[in-house]
This record gives C-alpha cells, structure tokens and sequence, in this order.
C-alpha cells in the first residue's frame, strides 16, 4: 500500500506538471492571516508594527501529512505630507511554506506587500485602502521518494531503474508573483458596530509551473477572493463577530462562513478575552476555532473536522488542526486616534 500511495502522488504530480493549472493553499484562520488574505490588510491595526505566525498540518492519519507554516510583519508609516489628514501608508512581507506528499513537494513564497490607507466620511470613520504584493514563488520536488511505472520490474518497484520522465534540471523553478487587493472598513452604530469587506486578485502574471520539460504551458491561475467580516458589540462583555470568504482559482471554488462569540473579561488589573465558534466550509468540513487575547497577544487554535467523501481515506473525518500567534507592539502614536480598524479586543 505504501508503494501504491508513492506511485499515486507521483502520477498526480506529474500529470500537474504536464497540463493541469495549479492551485494555491491557504489557511482555515484566515482572518489570523491577513498579509495572504489580502495585502490591502497591511497595516490594518491600530498599532505601531504586527507580526504573526500560523501553522497548519493537515491529515495527520496519512503516511506524509500536508504541513504549512507561514510569518508576517507589517506596520503602518507615519503620515505623509501632500495627502489628506488621516490617511495612511503601510508596509509589510510575509513568508510562506508548504510541504506535502511522499515526494516533499515544496512551496515556498516571500511577498513584499504595501497598502494606501484613505480616510474617508466626515469624521474619518470610513476607510478605502488599496494593497499590492509583489513577491517570488519557488516550487522543488524531492524525487527520492518516488516510485514510477517505468520502474515496475513484474515482481515490484525498483527504484534504481530510469524514471523515464524528463525533468528539468533540479526539479524545482521560481518565479515572480503581483497580487493587488481592495478594502472597505467603517463603522455604524455608535462605534458598536465595525465591517470590513474586501476583495483580492491573486497572480495577475499567471505565472508558468512544471516541472517537466514536455507538454504544454502550465500557468497558475489567476485566484479571486471576495471576504467579509463584522464586529458587533452586544454588551460591554458580548461580541459577536460573523465572517465569510469566496475562493475562485481554475475550476476549484471554496466557500468559507461562520461565527465567532467573543467574552471579555475584566477582573481588574487583569483584562482578556476569550472568543469560540465554528465555520463550515461548504462540502469539505466543519471547523471549530478558538482564540484567547492577553495584552498584545492572540493566539487562536481551530480544527477541521473532514465531512465530504475524503472521510473514508482520511480514518473517519481525521482533518487538519492551525495554531496562529499574533502580536502587536504598541510604542509610537503614529495612526490617529480616529483611525478606524476593527475592535482592538478581538
């Protein structure tokens, strides 16, 4: 069975290679991931820099589960003379990598990203902002691992026998990547109320990956995310804090929704909040999320529990846990006082 699963990925990998459009991987907390989210999300707190990590592994119950991991800083600038008062300047970059499969099929990206801030409404309580990521792409293949057809000698596998598949060299190539994102935030009763609404197109250059040198041209395809989320304050204690995410890329789609129901405790000199909920991705799994703000930290946990037919090969509904940390380091009052961003407990 192992053997079988080997030749398995190596076909679907090569077939990938050969003619099908590739597509990205991205987080369950993608709110706890902003910079990949949409780089129009640079600099979207109310303090002086960010910076984040997330980790993802996903079907453990498998022989080589698929294990992400990412980091991120940004930090708004101070304002700049010729613009608007309350408008805003930020930049950012992340790094990203991805590796999945017996044959450790690597992704790795590194993306510049900068967004323009402007304030908006009377009282600045409106915000349009405009994000661009400009970053390098790598993708490498490990052939170690990898059993072929061509190595089929009638009894098993041998795998000092020729591949038969051509390669390019190192079996790994980079290239260069532009997304551009945009944002509306603002406000609404009283200040009890912030929403946010963006949407991103992601590899405007539709970059080419294969990693062999025959068949045609393979671009990765241009993906279109559409996101939303709100932030109502109940009570002085209660949040709620509804989200949803579109996903567009090739032919795959992905609809994310869900909510969260968020506590703040204040008992003093000590002060935090705590906040749970669940998603649904639509055909694919549950999700069940939870984090915990402590001064300028937040960690946030989630699970996704399989529920489409992967079940079978996953041990019954076995699917992917996140871990996110991010933290916020507040030391000069370069953002306004006004400047609109989403409640600073959550």
């Amino acid at each position: 069975m192992k053997h079988f699963n080997r030749l398995l990925g190596a076909t679907v990998l090569a077939f990938m290679a050969l003619g099908t459009q590739a597509q990205d991987i991205h987080f369950s907390q993608y709110n706890a991931s902003p910079l990949t989210l949409n780089p129009a999300q640079t600099g979207n707190f109310n303090c002086t820099w960010r910076a984040g990590m997330n980790y993802r592994n996903q079907w453990a119950s498998v022989a080589s589960p698929y294990v992400t991991y990412s980091g991120f800083f940004d930090m708004p600038l101070n304002m700049i003379s010729g613009f608007d008062e309350g408008d805003v300047v930020a930049a950012g970059v992340y790094l990203f990598n991805d590796r999945s499969g017996e044959g450790t099929l690597t992704n790795f990206q590194g993306v510049l990203t900068g967004a323009y801030h402007k304030a908006l409404g009377a009282d600045n309580q409106h915000r349009l902002s405009l994000g661009v990521g400009l970053g390098f792409m790598q993708k490498s293949l490990d052939q170690s691992n990898l059993i072929w057809g061509n190595q089929w000698n009638g009894d098993g596998f041998d795998p000092t026998a020729p591949s038969g598949e051509n390669f390019v060299d190192g079996t790994n190539f980079g290239n260069f990547n532009l997304d551009v994102g945009l944002m509306f935030k603002s406000q609404a009763l009283d200040g009890k109320l912030v929403y946010e609404a963006g949407g991103t197109i992601f590899h405007l250059t539709q970059p080419q990956e294969k990693f062999l040198t025959t068949g045609g041209d393979n671009k990765l395809g241009m993906r279109y995310a559409g996101h939303a989320r709100a932030i109502y304050n109940v009570s002085e204690q209660f949040s709620v804090m509804p989200s949803v995410l579109y996903q567009n890329q090739s032919s795959a789609s992905e609809i994310l929704a869900g909510a969260e129901l968020g506590y703040f405790i204040n008992s003093g000199a000590f002060q935090a909040s705590v906040s749970a909920g669940a998603h649904y991705r639509f055909d694919d799994a549950v999700i069940a999320v939870a984090a915990f703000d402590y001064k300028n930290f937040r960690f946030g946990f989630s699970y996704d529990i399989t529920t489409s037919s992967l079940t079978n090969a996953v041990n019954g509904g076995v699917g992917g846990f996140e871990l996110s940390l991010i933290y916020k380091g507040c030391v000069l009052p370069v953002i306004p006082k006004e400047y609109i961003m989403p409640c600073p407990r959550y």
